[in-house]
C-alpha cells in the first residue's frame, strides 16, 4: 500500500487505533484448505472482526487508491458486496467479507500438506493466545523482507 500523506500521520493514527482498543483472546485457529492453500483460520470472534473493521475504516484516508486498470483486475468474479468493497476501500475481501487467515502455502498444495500440517501444529494450536499488540511493517522495495517499525501495545 502506497501512503497518501506522511507515515508519521499514519503511525500517529495506528497508534491513536492502538491506544483505544483492548486486549482479547484470539479465537481458535486450524490448520485447513482455503481454496487450494494451505491456511490457519480462525473461528468467528467479535473482538477481531471490529480490529480488522477499525484498521479498514480508520485507516483508509491514508491509502492511495489503485488505478482504474488495476481495480478492473481485480474485480473480475467478485460478489457485489466484495465489489463495494473494492470500490470504497481498495480490496474485495474487508468488513463482512473479511476473515481471519494466515496462509501457510502456495495454491495447490493443500491436499498434500494438509494432514501433516494439522499434526504439526496440533499442540500449538491447541494453546490460547492473546492479542496484544498491533505491529507495522515496511517493506523496503518489492520483494524484500518486511521489517518491523514498530509494535503498538493495545490500550496503552
Amino acid at each position: 500500500m502506497w501512503l497518501r500523506g506522511t507515515f508519521d500521520a499514519f503511525l500517529a493514527d495506528v497508534e491513536n487505533l492502538a491506544r483505544r482498543l483492548a486486549p482479547f483472546e484470539m479465537p481458535r485457529l486450524r490448520v485447513a484448505d482455503d481454496f487450494g492453500f494451505l491456511a490457519l483460520l480462525a473461528e468467528f470472534s467479535v473482538p477481531l472482526d471490529e480490529l480488522a473493521a477499525a484498521c479498514v475504516t480508520e485507516l483508509d484516508g491514508h491509502r492511495v487508491p489503485e488505478d482504474a486498470a488495476s481495480r478492473a483486475k481485480r474485480a473480475v468474479g467478485r460478489t457485489e458486496s466484495q465489489l463495494r468493497n473494492l470500490e470504497r476501500w481498495g480490496y474485495p475481501y474487508v468488513l463482512a467479507d473479511w476473515r481471519f487467515h494466515m496462509t501457510l502455502s502456495n495454491t495447490g498444495a493443500a491436499r498434500a500438506l494438509l494432514e501433516p500440517a494439522q499434526r504439526h501444529f496440533a499442540k500449538a494450536l491447541a494453546m490460547p493466545r492473546y492479542f496484544e499488540s498491533l505491529a507495522i511493517y515496511t517493506e523496503p522495495a518489492a520483494g524484500e523482507n518486511f521489517r518491523l517499525v514498530n509494535r503498538l501495545k493495545l490500550g496503552h
